[in-house]
């Protein structure tokens, strides 16, 4: 496509908030359009603000970008209240960044917002903000990749949703020893919803891997996020926070990844949530190369369900692995989801990673593998914590420590009420620890080895820890659960009956509806 520059220079009638003869003549051209092949440079340069002028009509709502436009790094536009979208032309900026403010942002039809970087300087990027939400759809892509380094990218919408479609947003390092970039993502009223890549990785060479950063009410990761590096201490980064559930989709595609592309430590992968987190996509902090170390997962939640893989291997120290359940259930594979691994292994003669599975105040299930081995090069078996109000190893489960022979690894099983042992526990001539409150271990002829069965009245009665177990409990002590709205229960809200009152707790973890009317 030909494209012709408005040119210009600082003291022009192009610069912003002073609209002399040519920048009268461009907005003629963008609002009658008789010309829908021309990029318009729009001279914003520095710190300085301008308004829509420069993309469409002044007032047109939506302001649709007709044309493919230049902008100045280190301009903002500001739309105001009027949407834009990106629908007939694309938005670019040259080894800087820029602000783009409207109520929504639309991009579509196989048109970019893009940082470009022909001075191969990194610094390319933009940030879109908005109020009332921001979609990619339909082929298009937004996008800060470099030879030089990957850029940044920031979205964000203060009371809508953020929707990723299209080709994605990529922050890449595309030439050898190219860091990757950064993606930042934020919808604090609305929801997130990916269905194409997030990439912010180093392409190759020895550069570290970048940063993926989502906050939103509620997240849903349909495709790949990538912040892998190379040949690096740092190899990325992906922190996601959510005030409701984060479900990572779809096992049939790739995967969260923050490991080593060819050699190196394994990254990190974060994930927060006022409710659940439910993935059934493999999560991979993998080091990569005979000394590395595994990165690190940490999943933590109100409840928590994983079906495929989380992997924290090392080539020599297998890395960390911790999920939290706070009072829901962790359900570590369910009955139709059996065949994966939760595996922190070390390898080449190292030592096995930690692994720590919690369910403060609910029941911990295990149908998968979880592993924290020794790779079975001859080195130490690393740990395996597992605790819950209530624990089930199912059989077909393995908790696995091995290290080699007299090596072996150390795994700690504490329930407060139930345990139940079906499946494999094996630290091979390590130490296995079951520890219980009331009732002793219900132990299934897959645990091997030698193990320790040792009782702690002092642990808190799964009624009475002060933490409801769904399922189980009603409520416990002043924890009186959640309706299905996510609010405190109440007297209103048990559909009783009750018009009002006061909601209390039975010593038995029943409720007591005495104060009700």
């Amino acid at each position: 496509m030909r494209r012709t520059y408005l040119r210009g220079d600082r003291s022009s009638a192009l610069v912003v908030g002073r609209r002399g003869r040519r920048a009268r003549q461009a907005v003629a051209i963008l609002a009658i359009g008789l010309v829908t092949q021309v990029s318009t440079r729009v001279w914003a340069g520095g710190n300085t603000t301008t308004s829509c002028v420069n993309l469409c009509p002044d007032l047109a709502d939506p302001c649709v970008v007709r044309q493919d436009v230049v902008v100045v790094a280190g301009s903002t536009i500001d739309c105001g209240s009027r949407a834009v979208e990106v629908s007939q032309g694309s938005l670019f900026v040259d080894d800087g960044q820029f602000v783009l403010k409207a109520r929504s942002v639309l991009v579509t039809g196989q048109h970019v917002i893009q940082g470009r970087c022909p001075a191969l300087s990194g610094r390319q990027g933009f940030d879109l903000e908005t109020t009332d939400g921001l979609t990619v759809a339909s082929g298009a892509l937004l996008d800060a990749s470099c030879d030089g380094g990957g850029g940044k990218i920031l979205l964000g919408t203060n009371n809508g949703a953020v929707t990723i479609g299209g080709n994605g947003v990529n922050a890449k390092g595309t030439a050898a020893n190219a860091r990757g970039g950064a993606i930042s993502i934020r919808a604090p009223q609305g929801a997130v919803t990916t269905t194409a890549r997030l990439l912010a990785n180093a392409t190759g060479g020895a550069a570290p891997g970048g940063r993926v950063e989502i906050a939103g009410r509620a997240i849903t990761l349909g495709n790949d996020v990538t912040v892998s590096g190379s040949q690096h201490a740092i190899n990325g980064a992906i922190v996601l926070h959510a005030r409701g559930d984060i479900t990572v989709t779809d096992p049939n595609v790739a995967s969260l990844m923050a490991s080593a592309v060819t050699s190196g430590q394994g990254g990190i992968i974060m994930m927060t949530s006022e409710a659940t987190i439910r993935c059934a996509r493999p999560l991979k902090a993998r080091g990569q190369g005979a000394t590395s170390t595994g990165g690190t997962v940490s999943l933590d939640a109100e409840a928590i369900e994983v079906t495929n893989d989380i992997t924290a291997e090392g080539g020599s120290q297998g890395g960390g692995i911790g999920l939290r359940a706070r009072s829901g259930r962790l359900d570590v594979g369910l009955p139709t989801a059996i065949n994966f691994e939760i595996t922190a292994d070390g390898g080449h003669g190292g030592t096995g990673g930690q692994i720590h599975l919690t369910s403060q105040g609910n029941t911990l299930n295990v149908y998968g593998r979880v592993h924290a081995t020794d790779g079975g090069s001859g080195g130490d078996g690393g740990s395996i914590e597992v605790a819950g109000a209530d624990v089930n190893s199912y059989g077909g489960s393995q908790i696995i420590a091995d290290g080699a022979p007299q090596k072996g690894g150390e795994i700690t099983i504490e329930a407060r009420g139930v345990m139940s042992l079906s499946g494999v526990v094996h630290a091979n001539n390590g130490n296995a620890t079951f520890v219980y409150r009331d009732a002793g271990p219900q132990v299934g002829s897959g645990v091997t080895g030698p193990w320790t069965q040792i009782q702690d009245p002092d642990l808190p009665a799964p009624c009475g820890d002060g933490v409801q177990r769904a399922g189980n409990e009603e409520c416990d002590d002043e924890d009186l659960g959640r309706d299905a709205t996510g609010e405190e229960q109440t007297c209103e809200s048990l559909g009783r009956g009750y018009a009002g009152g006061t909601l209390d707790c039975c010593a038995a973890c029943t409720y007591d509806t005495s104060r009700c009317f």
